[in-house]
């Protein structure tokens, strides 16, 4: 399918989901509390916030959002390059701490992205992307493919044919270089780090490229995420993290495994160099979230936040829904497997009054679609109890319209997160 052809089908996807009110929903609180969110003037529980600790009511980031637009105003329009207000300073300092390791402070994780890659692979170098990793990665490795740089896909979480490739074409390339998320956005799952450690330890040329943003705060030491929460970055690793999730901030992190890294992203990291910088009351708000991370305080939050996580899991799992992934992550997808029935369970849940996502493409192949859900600190135990009761009293009327047979479902996410059969 040609590029234009490709547009097309996606635009009419995604028109597809407008008629039962899933895209494009105006939020019309005037305050908002967290919990729930206004649409069309009425209320639901709101189960698409990505910020799971709840920190972006939190008084401390909002004064020091407010402290830093007073002191240098709502921007400093100067490229990095050249010159970073004061704050960036003290922020990046916070940064190496949480990470124990050299970390520079980026706008957005997808502009992370896009000066890591092209400054650190060369035309030597074979990227081999997981299949499932954040469509910020793959622009990304779009990029590298137009600069003639060799780009290849491996099947989710398969570190078997990983290994095979290294055996393959290790010889060939100077670095063969892996691209995952440490948490995956849509399913839910966990990159299995052990394992990658352990290949990185026994493979030279390996490089590990990782986007951490789903994991970040609610997870590790400090809140530094999944991929790093046992251990600091490895020599042969470079992370990118996101803050505009759990930390409640917006901005980004790149993790480097040196200082030698961190000089040459910041001097030829084009995103680096010409994008331009986190605003000053992000970066107020940014180094107040990151007190709370080098604090006590964050080891609660990340327990208050897994007994929810856990109490979740254990009321789907008495439902019978099939679920994605069964990781302890605030990511929940039941999979529907037909986008129009995924679409019709989505609109009876939020008719039931719960804001939820629809799971299709270009986020996942059809065959895997759904309703997406995410879980955060505001949310009680009754809200859990409620949503799962509603998705279960709709789900099996809904499969019934097509045909479907659980069992075959269930198969399916199987062999998918397996790594067995294809998500494209």
């Amino acid at each position: 399918m040609g590029h234009e052809a490709r547009i097309d089908y996606l635009y009419g996807m995604m028109k597809g989901a407008l008629a039962p009110g899933l895209l494009l929903n105006t939020i019309e609180d005037e305050a908002l509390d967290g919990r729930t969110v206004q649409i069309d003037r009425r209320e639901l529980l709101n189960f698409q916030s990505c910020s799971y600790l709840g920190l972006e009511l939190d008084p401390r980031l909002q004064e020091g959002a407010i402290d830093a637009v007073r002191r240098y105003g709502t921007q400093f329009s100067c490229s990095r390059a050249y010159g970073s207000v004061t704050l960036y300073r003290e922020f990046e300092e916070q940064l190496s701490e949480i990470f124990g390791s050299p970390t520079i402070a980026a706008p957005t994780t997808s502009l992370a992205h896009l000066s890591v890659l092209p400054a650190l692979v060369s035309e030597r170098d074979f990227v081999v992307a997981d299949q499932q990793v954040h469509a910020s990665v793959r622009v990304a490795c779009d990029f590298l493919k137009a600069q003639g740089i060799d780009v290849g896909v491996v099947r989710h979480s398969r570190l078997d044919k990983l290994e095979q490739l290294l055996e393959r074409r290790g010889p060939r390339h100077r670095h063969i270089w892996y691209a995952i998320d440490g948490v995956y956005s849509m399913f839910g799952d966990l990159a299995p780090m052990d394992r990658l450690f352990e290949l990185l330890d026994r493979h030279p040329n390996l490089r590990l490229y990782v986007d951490d943003a789903h994991g970040m705060s609610w997870r590790g030491k400090y809140g530094r995420g999944h991929a790093l929460a046992k251990r600091t970055i490895h020599p042969q690793m470079i992370m990118a993290t996101g803050f505009a999730k759990s930390f409640a901030t917006g901005g980004a992190a790149i993790v480097c495994p040196d200082a030698e890294t961190e000089r040459r992203l910041r001097l030829t990291g084009s995103t680096m160099v010409f994008s331009g910088p986190m605003l000053p009351p992000c970066l107020g708000a940014a180094i107040a979230s990151a007190r709370i991370h080098l604090s006590p305080e964050i080891a609660e939050m990340q327990h208050d936040l897994r007994w929810r996580l856990r109490f979740c899991n254990d009321l789907l799992e008495a439902s019978g829904l099939p679920v994605a992934s069964q990781s302890d992550t605030p990511i929940r997808l039941v999979c529907v497997g037909e986008v129009v029935a995924a679409r019709e369970l989505a609109r009876l849940a939020m008719q039931d009054g719960f804001f939820v996502s629809i799971a299709q493409l270009p986020a996942v192949n059809n065959r895997y679609a759904g309703v997406r859900f995410t879980i955060n600190r505001h949310h009680t135990a009754e809200d859990l109890e409620r949503i799962v009761e509603c998705l279960a009293r709709h789900y099996w009327n809904v499969l019934e319209k097509t045909g479907a047979e659980p069992a075959e479902i269930r198969e399916r996410l199987d062999l998918v997160m397996r790594g067995v059969d294809s998500i494209d």
